[in-house]
């Protein structure tokens, strides 16, 4: 141990120079230099502290220096991000999966309960067991129930009994975290009530966790939405009781993602506990007693993204599975019911009452529990919930709870040969407590808790994919939100209370979705339903936002004459998850002078080129922007198909063209209908092929009847206009994909398949995915229809296959794949589409978590197909030494790489029955539902490479790009006023940021100062990190020029930085431009003058 005594040595004298450097080190610089020799000292023995941790553990002195010369390190140029050097942790969570067996008895022992052991002698009269009760109630805003069902019969009466209780009994503490519930609750209460909460809120004993508008799924949702509902909680909090919570509590997703701490870490919190990972995990991490850690983002080599982690050990957060590891001990203290003769709805009795008699044995009991349970950390503080789903919601449950706990602590604490201190407590008292061990150094641990299993081979890889019409619904509301806010804070001088209003309804709507049985498609049907009319009525809301702003940005003089209840646009919605249910097409009139004016607007911080697509009524239209330069276009017919069979609409077109669009800004183009006999030379016909020995009728009005031919089933082939070529099957599926002139073709295959379930034991429900079998080829007994289109614009080919009618677009050089996919028929049946290529990725492949960061995964052999298959919210890709496939997703969805060169992505899946997890019913209400992919086959050579281990990955930046452009569609309107002329365009004058960053949030937010003036907008910005192929300058910082981007600083403004909440203060920036590293995100506050742009 003689290098430790060195260590010790060498920090204590860091610390005395530091101390008194005035006495020899004059300068900043200087103190600089000093820490730097210190850290590097220090990291030359890290190796050596990593390999013999468990005694580093124990009595560790260097943690606070460490974090000082961590923090110092940031002098440095180059950022943390290297694909060169894997960061260092102690649990890299790929790893420890590959090296953990998952043996069998492990998931009997996690249903039975843990034979723990324990030293007795540990705790002591100067080392006692400090215990933390910590009462809460879990409370789902919709599963089994309506969000407005489950408050009013069950949430209300709990929460007036929980502050009844609070008020009446000083002692008792209680912990809430969804504020959904809380603040409607809070809103309806009279002055004196609210005066109360105030006061158990700032006297320590309610304690709000997380404060988020409700407890996000993890797996499913975006980062963006998770950091909307997140702020839209907290700000309530800051407005009513100017508190920002520091802990968070995530009890029951299933499953949890490092982008969660990621996003708490840059919100100002501390601490995060967790419940819901693999039995396996929890098993072999509390043996080793590392279920505390320091949470690590993949990348960081640092530590600057570490939040402090605590992880529940046992089966769920309820009662009888928090006092310690045996369950039918817990159980007996439960005091819901002390009658025994009093039965619940599942069929348990009432508790003994703690007397004089039993309180000897009780006591034994519990504490024998607490100190098993104890056993699995490392510090002498214990953290004890007591609570459930919707507890205390019975008048007199909470006062039994309190009153027989209050006999037990009363007794225990002064039994000295328990040596334990037992108290009813809030979370932030218990990690209080952990923290005062500043002896320890915690693990250090980086990677995903995916795919969640609770027992056996129940691995919840399901719920990754049930109901994806509405998780396609969700990403449309959130591109459109995203839009309106940034439109409406362009008008801050005419800044409108209407529209606020209607914005902060649509973010509550969004954030109440992202509950873990909500974007999860695990509530029940009447409840699925209920979101899907909350989701549209928010789209709904945005859209009327975004029309009433553009047309007072676009229009001139138009502020005095604005009418709220008038029409000024319409809508052309084409990325609805099912399409062709909602879109009018564009129709001519004398009235209008035959001329439609449209504008585009462009939500991202780049220029974009890009094709756009409407239904029109009439085919010769010429295109043209406003300075009359003609536009080239092109018509194409309107295919509808009923299962496997098309029908050619007679007079409706889909009308093509490019347009330009400016960052952050709109441009207007105009439609003049023209007549045959002088129609554009710009606009063109498609060329048409029906493949089929089936004949159909086509008969399309003015369309030319030599551009519809019929053939028999044959190859096809599209060029690109870079020179690449895309290759198709006889069945109208893609063969090979040639990206340019240069490059020989890459072999691609498409196909679908089909899994069934068990039938003999445990089967698939809305959670679980148990397969009976590997998947079967999706094959059907006729030929198939297949139409080809090709024109200058856009080509496309569609095929009507068993349950999907698959269609490949090509435009503007991408490769975008629209499933219709219709399961409805069907009972028991899951249908995937899976992608084959030539590519040498054996067991490695790449998915994204909720679209800020890519993670490696592998294909585990010992594990069973259903445990291999990953959230795909966004993206995902495989790739070799040379070659890269990348599927960019519109919806999230599972997937995997069962094999080498293959992906594959579920698409739906409907199932008859429960799982077994409480749901109740399965899974019936399929819809009709189109959804978007986009391809890119990518040539890895000249990029830069990345060791082996590295546990992350990174897209390129054309994937990147591509991800943005589909999750954040150029927006379309169509003009139907003709009082007020419309302006070209609006934001040429501001300049784009680098294509690898995004403008995540741009929006008014409250202004907390009263009898101020000033305007406040939000604005945060993020950079990814990037695969780079060209100079490798993607580690190094890069600048926004904040002045070219955004107008406020020019009227009079201050900038300050804050936290991704906009809820605290970092200081103002007296700069204007900001630097930024890959994968860092940042958070200002314009504070400025009403101005007009």
């Amino acid at each position: 141990m003689w290098y430790y005594s060195c260590i010790s040595v060498l920090i204590f004298f860091c610390l005395y120079f530091v101390m008194y450097n005035e006495l020899f080190y004059n300068t900043d610089e200087d103190q600089v230099l000093l820490l730097k020799a210190c850290s590097h000292k220090l990291q030359q023995n890290e190796d050596r502290y990593e390999d013999d941790f468990e005694g580093l553990f124990s009595k560790s002195r260097g943690r606070d220096l460490h974090n000082v010369l961590i923090d110092n390190e940031n002098y440095t140029e180059n950022c943390c991000f290297n694909f060169e050097k894997p960061p260092k942790t102690y649990i890299q969570l790929l790893d420890f999966y590959k090296n953990l067996s998952f043996p069998k008895d492990e998931r009997f022992l996690w249903d039975k309960g843990w034979n723990i052991q324990y030293d007795p002698q540990r705790f002591n009269e100067k080392n006692k067991l400090e215990v933390f009760v910590v009462p809460h109630s879990h409370n789902d805003p919709g599963w089994l129930r309506t969000f407005n069902d489950y408050y009013h019969h069950k949430t209300k009466p709990l929460l007036e009994n929980i502050i009844q209780n609070l008020f009446t009994f000083p002692d008792l503490k209680f912990i809430w975290a969804e504020i959904c519930y809380f603040s409607r609750f809070y809103d309806t209460q009279d002055l004196i009530t609210k005066e109360r909460i105030k006061k158990l809120v700032h006297n320590g004993q309610l304690e709000f966790v997380t404060g988020g508008w409700g407890m996000p799924d993890e797996a499913n949702t975006h980062w963006i939405s998770l950091l909307i509902q997140l702020t839209e909680g907290q700000s309530w909090l800051k407005q009513n009781f100017n508190i920002t919570p520091i802990n968070s509590w995530s009890i029951d997703p299933f499953g949890h993602s490092p982008t969660l701490p990621y996003i708490l870490k840059q919100s100002g919190f501390q601490n995060l506990l967790i419940q819901r990972t693999h039995y396996s995990v929890k098993y072999n991490l509390g043996n080793k007693r590392l279920l505390e850690f320091l949470w690590r983002q993949l990348w960081d080599t640092k530590g600057d993204t570490e939040l402090f982690t605590h992880m529940m050990p046992f089966l769920s957060y309820g009662m009888k599975h928090t006092c310690g590891p045996d369950r039918t001990i817990c159980e007996q203290f439960d005091f819901r019911y002390i009658n025994k003769n009093t039965i619940d709805r599942f069929f348990r009795r009432g508790q003994d009452e703690i007397t004089t008699k039993n309180i000897v044995k009780k006591s034994n009991l519990l504490v024998d529990q607490w100190k098993k349970k104890a056993e699995l950390y490392r510090t002498n503080a214990l953290l004890v919930p007591l609570g459930d789903d919707f507890r205390y919601q019975e008048k007199n449950e909470l006062l039994n709870q309190r009153n027989n706990y209050e006999r037990l602590f009363y007794y225990i604490n002064r039994q000295t040969k328990f040596n334990v201190n037992v108290r009813f407590a809030t979370l932030q008292e218990y990690f209080e407590a952990v923290h005062k061990h500043t002896n320890y150094k915690f693990p250090t641990l980086s990677g995903d808790f995916f795919t969640y299993a609770d027992r056996e081979d129940d691995y919840w890889s399901g719920y990754y994919t049930t109901r994806p019409f509405y998780k396609r619904m969700e990403r449309v509301l959130l591109y459109y939100l995203r839009a309106a806010e940034q439109l409406n804070a362009w008008n801050v001088k005419y800044k409108n209370d209407r529209f606020e209003k209607i914005l902060r309804n649509v973010r509550r709507q969004l954030s109440l979705f992202q509950h873990h049985d909500g974007i999860t498609g695990t509530a029940r049907a009447h409840v699925v339903e209920d979101y899907s009319i909350r989701l549209k009525n928010a789209i709904k809301d945005c859209q009327y936002v975004m029309e009433m702003n553009i047309f007072r940005l676009m229009t001139r003089n138009s502020y005095e004459k604005m009418d709220y209840n008038k029409k000024y646009f319409d809508i052309d919605d084409s990325n609805w998850p099912c399409n062709g249910s909602i879109r009018s097409p564009i129709i001519f009139s004398e009235e209008d002078g035959n001329s439609k004016f449209l504008v585009f607007h462009n939500s991202l911080a780049q220029w974009r080129e890009e094709t756009v697509q409407f239904l029109v009524t009439a085919p010769f239209i010429l295109v043209s922007d406003l300075d009359g330069r003609p536009i080239q276009a092109q018509i194409t017919p309107v295919v509808i198909w009923d299962k496997i069979t098309p029908t050619f609409l007679t007079k409706l077109y889909n009308l093509h063209f490019v347009v330009k669009i400016p960052p952050l800004g709109m441009k207007t183009y105009i439609l003049n209908l023209k007549s045959e006999k002088t129609k554009s030379k710009h606009t063109y016909f498609a060329s048409n092929i029906i493949s089929n020995t089936s004949f159909i009728a086509v008969n399309i009005e003015n369309y030319p009847k030599e551009l519809i031919k019929f053939t028999a089933q044959r190859e096809y082939i599209i060029t690109l206009t870079n020179g690449g070529t895309i290759h198709f099957n006889n069945n109208g599926t893609l063969k090979s994909i040639k990206t340019d002139r240069i490059r020989e073709p890459w072999p691609v295959s498409v196909q679908f398949y089909e899994y069934g379930t068990n039938w003999w034991s445990k089967q698939s429900g809305a959670y679980l995915f148990l397969p009976n079998g590997p998947g079967k080829p999706l094959v059907g007994n006729f030929v198939p229809y297949i139409v080809y289109t090709e024109g200058p614009i856009e080509s496309s080919v569609c095929v009507g296959l068993p349950l999907v009618v698959h269609c490949t677009r090509i435009y503007d050089n991408k490769i975008e794949i629209r499933n219709i996919v219709n399961i409805s028929p069907l009972n028991n049946f899951e249908i995937s589409m899976r992608i084959a290529t030539t590519i040498k990725n054996k067991d490695v492949f790449y998915t994204d978590l909720n679209g800020l960061q890519m993670i490696k995964r592998n294909y585990f052999h010992k594990l069973p197909l259903q445990a291999n298959f990953y959230p795909v919210p966004t993206a995902a890709y495989i790739e070799d030494e040379n070659t890269r496939l990348t599927i960019i997703t519109a919806q999230p969805l599972g997937g995997t790489s069962l094999s080498s060169g293959v992906l594959e992505i579920m698409l739906d899946r409907r199932l008859s029955q429960s799982d077994g997890r409480g749901l109740g019913e399965g899974v019936l209400d399929n819809q009709p539902t189109e959804q978007i992919f986009h391809l890119l086959f990518e040539n890895l050579e000249g990029c830069e490479k990345r060791v082996e281990n590295h546990p992350a990955g990174a897209l390129t930046l054309a994937a990147y790009r591509a991800t943005k452009e589909l999750l954040n569609p150029i927006s379309k309107f169509v003009y139907v006023s003709l009082e007020t002329a419309l302006r070209k365009d609006f934001g040429t004058k501001y300049s784009p940021i680098s294509d690898d960053m995004e403008i995540i949030t741009l929006r008014n937010i409250i202004n907390l100062e009263r009898n101020s003036t000033e305007v406040n907008t939000g604005v945060i910005i993020h950079r990814t990190k990037v695969l780079e192929c060209s100079a490798h300058t993607g580690n190094l910082n890069k600048s926004v020029q904040l002045h070219n981007l955004f107008p406020f600083q020019t009227y009079g403004s201050s900038i300050h930085r804050t936290t991704l909440t906009f809820l605290k203060n970092l200081g103002e920036v007296d700069i204007e431009e900001l630097q930024f590293c890959p994968m860092d995100t940042k958070a200002l506050i314009f504070k400025h003058i009403p101005f007009k742009i």
